[in-house]
């Protein structure tokens, strides 16, 4: 059973799902190992993108399960999956194919007549910039349920809430003067990083909430200048901007656009996504933590700086949480999963599955 949990993991890692094309083929071979084990499996093609979901059970109530097959780019070379004690490395494995595989090697051994109510696993593939045409497509096409696990990497503990986002891109004017005669001009790189310090002093930054510290503004990108020896008269710079949950995002886009008119810059919105709001004592929730706590006692209930796909389920009441395995590395060509680890995940996912909607 374990040396077939690898062999999964290691034909999923060998993918480099960075790329549409290679996202398809990831999803293909997926469909193709449930087909092979007669599990109904429906690719939906969406903007040229494979998505695969699969329900299986019956009953009134349904539990879905996300896991998105995308990955960061990374060095080409380095897609093979690896081990080093307890370790099994490669990109992506942690964030998110390790889950993935998981899911496939639940549906090859589920009892199905065991299921109480319906499970809908979700292949998607495009998380990694934004979701909208995997996770946001289905959750628009009316894939839904009663609760939804994005099984994004937690270290075994039970994010129930995340920050919302906002992605700006704002444009600084200056005024241009030769480079010896700063004095003459007015350097818009300067006025850049001065909107931004002023950025953090905002009201709403230093909110705090019962599950997060604070708000943010982080500075992603910056870019402004056109010659060694000219003060510069343009800046441009990209923010991501996070939100408590609680928090009017129209009142932080009003303190944001005050700092932006004090120093007359143009700010334009590139994309925004809604935080994750779930109860702590949401009974899906209770369950899986006292599920998960019997077997890894260290599992805690928080709240996640980011998000996830979730996010897409929100809007239309269906709460949502982030669960997932143990690893690190994210992002990198030496991401991982700790083994061990992973085989307790999937038997709390498992218990949890055959336990779901159960009072």
């Amino acid at each position: 059973m374990n040396s077939n949990l690898k062999e999964i993991l290691g034909n999923l890692v060998s993918f480099k799902s960075y790329t549409i094309e290679e996202s398809n083929r990831c999803i293909d071979y997926i469909h193709q190992y449930l087909q092979q084990r007669n599990i109904p499996s429906e690719v939906i093609l969406n903007k040229g993108m494979k998505i695969l979901v699969t329900t299986v059970g019956q009953g009134d109530r349904c539990l879905i399960l996300n896991a998105h097959i995308d990955v960061v780019e990374n060095d080409p070379g380095k897609f093979m999956l690896r081990e080093e004690g307890d370790r099994l490395i490669g990109p992506g494995i942690f964030d998110m194919k390790a889950s993935a595989a998981v899911f496939m090697e639940i549906l090859s051994e589920l009892d199905l007549s065991k299921l109480k109510n319906r499970i809908m696993f979700q292949f998607v593939p495009d998380e990694e910039v934004g979701g909208k045409e995997g996770t946001g497509h289905l959750a628009q096409k009316g894939y839904k349920g009663d609760f939804i696990v994005c099984c994004e990497p937690t270290n075994l503990k039970i994010s129930v809430q995340s920050k919302g986002a906002v992605f700006l891109k704002v444009a600084v004017r200056g005024k241009a003067s030769h480079g010896s005669r700063p004095w003459l001009g007015d350097n818009a790189i300067l006025k850049a990083i001065r909107i931004y310090e002023d950025l953090q002093k905002l009201p709403y930054i230093s909110q705090s909430s019962e599950l997060f510290k604070c708000a943010s503004a982080n500075l992603t990108k910056i870019a402004g200048g056109d010659s060694v020896n000219k003060t510069p008269d343009l800046c441009e710079m990209t923010l991501d901007v996070r939100h408590l949950p609680g928090q009017d995002l129209r009142e932080v886009k009003r303190q944001i656009a005050e700092v932006m008119q004090r120093y007359g810059a143009a700010m334009e919105e590139i994309r925004s996504s809604p935080p994750v709001v779930t109860s702590l004592q949401n009974p899906h929730v209770q369950q899986l933590y006292k599920i998960c706590r019997k077997r890894y006692p260290d599992c805690i209930l928080f709240g996640q700086d980011g998000s996830s796909d979730a996010r897409y389920y929100t809007p239309l009441g269906i709460p949502g949480i982030e669960f997932g395995p143990v690893g690190g590395g994210q992002h990198s060509a030496e991401e991982y999963v700790e083994f061990s680890k992973l085989l307790i995940y999937k038997d709390v996912l498992k218990e949890f599955i055959l336990n779901f909607g159960r009072e």
